[in-house]
């Protein structure tokens, strides 16, 4: 589904990625995990163009999207859920959701925003009891909520979720992980996440990568990081 082939990329004079090896099978879950500072969030945003790859190269489906601007390839079902949520504070839950289905597909009729708000409120209830609300004045959680409804909105097959726990409770920390996992089994949907909590990520996670200074330095499955000794001193017994 996406593939990442010695993908480096720059900020100015300041390499944040380092000949990048990632891949992404249909169907997966695969989290990417990293201290602060590693290039998490530069490979997500990396892949979206922004910024754009200085070498390598970004293959979508069979399609090398390295050089297409964001708009395009929003436009080819691949959706970015941001680190820190970035909603719209002064607009509606509603209009928020659909300017997930506009940014994706451009304008599309009545009929398929109702089916997609529909998808939404039924995976997340308290945002259709909500839709007529400003989305500043959402919880934490109903903010991260409202920002993974709109990424849905415009239908992707695959999803890139930036620290979707960052700043909640554990309560909701266990309904977004719970979702998270419901999306990729009931319906599919592949997903890439790079996630601070690196424990529950790998449970999670049919494989995951681990980023450090800006290059992958260890790989495998979900099960095989969560009992690598370097992973478990680095990431995993201070959180524990």
């Amino acid at each position: 589904m996406l593939e990442l082939q010695g993908v480096s990329a720059h900020y100015g004079a300041i390499q944040a990625l380092k000949s990048v090896d990632l891949q992404v099978r249909a169907g997966e879950i695969v989290t990417l995990i990293g201290a602060n500072g590693a290039g998490k969030s530069t490979l997500m945003t990396t892949i979206f163009g922004m910024p754009r790859a200085s070498s390598g190269r970004i293959v979508l489906a069979d399609e090398d999207i390295t050089a297409l601007p964001p708009h395009h390839i929003a436009q080819r079902q691949i959706a970015l859920v941001p680190e820190g949520r970035r909603i719209f504070a002064r607009m509606s839950v509603r209009e928020n959701l659909l300017v997930g289905m506009s940014a994706a597909r451009g304008t599309r009729g009545a009929h398929d925003a109702e089916t997609g708000l529909r998808h939404v409120f039924a995976l997340f209830p308290i945002l259709e009891a909500r839709q007529t609300q400003r989305a500043g004045t959402l919880s934490g959680g109903e903010q991260q909520m409202l920002a993974i409804g709109r990424a849905l909105m415009g239908s992707p097959r695959l999803l890139l979720l930036d620290e979707p726990s960052l700043g909640l409770a554990p309560l909701v920390i266990r309904t977004i992980f719970h979702t998270i996992t419901a999306l990729n089994r009931e319906l599919g949907l592949t997903i890439l996440l790079v996630e601070q909590n690196a424990r529950q990520a790998l449970r999670i996670a049919h494989r995951g990568y681990v980023l450090q200074n800006g290059a992958v330095v260890l790989e495998g499955s979900g099960q095989d990081l969560l009992n690598d000794p370097q992973v478990r001193a680095a990431y995993l017994d201070a959180a524990a």
